[in-house]
Formats: structure tokens, C-alpha cells, sequence
């Protein structure tokens, strides 16, 4: 979708089919109608690992709190990973052990910016339970295109990255 209009490009980040980079007019323009959107936030370039760690933060809670809603559905007496009571079944302990390691991969992001961690709750991203993604302006093209697509890859469908830069030629 390189070099795509901008409304068609605001149209499969709504359907979830956008991520990636992308040549656009205004990149500016194009991440604040973005950011507008349920689920879309817009970050700086800087901040970006950051941001991508957030991201899989809040998803990993969503999973934890799905786990223990499914283990109090359970019927009396189903099976539970050696008598363990409500809330420490395997499927539980498994999103926990989730969640702990991408606490540690934000703090890590901080840690890496040589920079004390901040409070998680100021940077978790717009949205809700589902797929996130996450909008940022590369105007200088100073964005590693490839080390961008293996941080996001392993958060698959559910964290997805939209970068926009401005066309060749345009001064973004």
C-alpha cells in the first residue's frame, strides 16, 4: 500500500488490515485523523520501543483477567494444574508468566533509554481489549524499517505499527 491516498490508508487502519510503512502528502495530517480513531495511538519515533512494550503490557493484562474469567465459569468439580484453587489453574498461572515477562520487556525499553520507568498507566495506549496500533511520523526516515517489523512481530495481529513518511520529493 506504499504510496497509497491518504483516506484509503485511514480506511484499512479502521479494518485492521494496515501496518507497515507508508508514503503519504502530510504524514502529520494523516497520524493526528489516525489517532482519531478507537484503538490507534499516536507515538514519537523516540519513544517508539516504548510504546510497542506498553502495548503488549495491556494486552497481556487483558489476557490474565480473560483467564481468571474463564476458571470462575468453570462447573464445580472440572479438572484444575494439582487442586489449585480459583485463580491458580494453568491457564491462569500461563498469562501471568505472560504478563511478568512483558513487565520486564517495558522495563527493559527504559532501561535501554538509560531512563528511570515511568508509570505504565501514562503510557498504555488508547483502546481497549483488542489490537492495538500504534502510528508514527518518520519525517527525517530515521526509523529502522527492520528492526521496527521484529519488535512488532512477535505482538502478531494484536499490536500493529503504522509508520508514515512523506513522499519523496515533499517536505513532510
Amino acid at each position: 500500500m506504499p504510496g497509497s491516498a491518504p483516506w484509503e490508508l485511514v480506511s484499512a487502519v479502521r479494518d485492521g488490515t494496515a501496518a507497515g510503512v507508508f508514503e503519504v502528502e502530510d504524514p502529520v495530517a494523516v497520524a493526528v485523523e489516525l489517532a482519531a480513531e478507537p484503538d490507534v495511538s499516536a507515538v514519537a519515533g523516540q519513544d517508539l520501543p516504548a510504546a510497542l512494550a506498553a502495548a503488549r503490557v495491556g494486552l497481556a493484562r487483558v489476557l490474565v483477567d480473560r483467564a481468571r474469567r474463564f476458571e470462575e465459569q468453570a462447573p464445580p468439580g472440572a479438572p484444575s494444574g494439582s487442586g489449585a484453587g480459583l485463580h491458580d489453574g494453568p491457564a491462569v498461572r500461563a498469562a501471568e508468566a505472560h504478563l511478568r515477562r512483558q513487565e520486564a520487556a517495558w522495563k527493559l525499553a527504559w532501561w535501554e533509554r538509560a531512563e528511570p520507568v515511568p508509570a505504565l498507566d501514562g503510557w498504555a495506549p488508547a483502546g481497549g481489549s483488542g489490537p492495538v496500533t500504534l502510528v508514527v511520523v518518520d519525517a527525517d526516515r530515521s526509523i529502522d524499517e527492520g528492526a521496527d517489523a521484529t519488535r512488532t512481530a512477535t505482538g502478531g495481529a494484536a499490536v500493529r505499527l503504522v509508520v508514515l513518511r512523506p513522499r519523496a520529493g515533499t517536505g513532510g
